[in-house]
């Protein structure tokens, strides 16, 4: 019995780092390795307490394997995908494919409200036009919130929230950088959502309650807790100019306190790094619903804080996003405090 036990707690735990929800310490069971069960001293015992404890550790041994089977099986069917988010991956494959192949060959670019930065090109509403007939065929009655195409004005509970093309302006220069975003809300909640990045092959997965994925593999926020020692990434709204929200300040006070700040040009990226721990923290004073709705899940799916630039518990409609690893975010919202009272540092104190 102790070698099929040792030999079923050996099976099980192999799983475990490649899952990263088990580990040799959790899996095996106590019992056996309490000092007062001495296997030898068992078998050499005569007056049948020896016996009487062996079997009283066996029981033990197998309640607490049945416990951890349903334990180990209950996760596992957590982590089985729904037919919905099933469909947000395939699609959102479809749509990456179709710009990766689209590289260099924009025929039309337009402004969009007048401003010479917010562009908008005929691959951007093709691969709209790829998920959103995608995810019709499969669900005629479902609502659209899309960034080319607007709101579909349906009365669903159901509403798919879709970026085709999160980084345009790379996507026109060539720059490998740019992502598709889908996410499910369902009675005004984000329950799941898709960012796939074409370039890198990365594809980030998320169900509320389920965890964030990376390619299948569980991610997690970081553990950096000093913004000295951290990497944080911005982004700029397309009227920075006029400086809205104090932009400029919030980017120079960070800039001062961070080891380094970057700027990608796509939030969903931003954000899905942020989950994964490339990076600390994310800002921003102007944002989209379809520009963060599936990333800012992948973030608290993966430990971190989301809120408003006040520290104050927000939701995708809301324009101005912070975002961390939960452990710099005090420090962050302290510091954005500071730009929104116009006041710039200009030397690291």
């Amino acid at each position: 019995m102790k070698g099929n036990v040792l030999l079923w707690c050996k099976s099980l735990t192999a799983e475990g780092p490649q899952s990263g929800c088990f580990s040799a310490n959790f899996v095996y069971p106590d019992v056996l390795s309490e000092p007062r069960f001495q296997w030898d001293k068992l078998r050499e015992s005569k007056d049948g307490r020896g016996v009487s404890a062996l079997k009283t550790t066996i029981k033990r041994a197998h309640d607490a394997m049945k416990w951890r089977e349903k334990r180990f099986l209950r996760i596992i069917d957590a982590r089985k995908e729904t037919p919905m988010i099933q469909l947000a991956v395939e699609v959102a494959l479809e749509a990456g494919a179709f710009l990766k192949e689209s590289v260099g060959k924009v025929l039309q670019i337009e402004r969009k409200f007048g401003q010479e930065t917010n562009l908008v090109t005929e691959i951007d509403k093709k691969a709209e036009e790829i998920i959103i007939g995608a995810i019709r065929k499969k669900y005629p009655d479902h609502d659209f919130l899309a960034e080319e195409s607007g709101s579909h004005n349906k009365t669903s509970e159901y509403r798919w929230i879709i970026d085709p093309l999160d980084g345009t302006l790379n996507f026109t220069h060539g720059v490998p950088l740019y992502s598709v975003s889908i996410a499910l809300e369902v009675r005004g909640e984000i329950v799941a959502g898709v960012v796939y990045e074409p370039n890198l092959g990365e594809l980030f997965t998320v169900e509320k309650g389920k965890g964030a994925f990376l390619n299948k593999k569980p991610i997690r926020v970081s553990t950096v807790n000093d913004l000295i020692e951290s990497m944080v990434v911005t982004g700029f709204p397309y009227t920075i100019q006029s400086n809205p929200a104090n932009a400029i300040e919030h980017f120079v006070n960070i800039l001062m306190h961070a080891q380094g700040v970057r700027r990608l040009g796509s939030a969903a990226i931003d954000l899905c790094y942020v989950a994964c721990g490339r990076f600390d923290a994310f800002w921003e004073v102007y944002l989209s619903p379809w520009d963060m709705a599936a990333a800012v899940l992948l973030v608290q799916e993966a430990g971190g804080r989301f809120t408003d630039l006040h520290g104050a518990p927000s939701t995708v409609y809301n324009k101005q996003v912070l975002v961390t690893n939960g452990l710099l975010h005090d420090k962050m919202v302290e510091i954005l405090a500071m730009g929104m009272k116009g006041k710039m540092i200009t030397s690291r104190s």
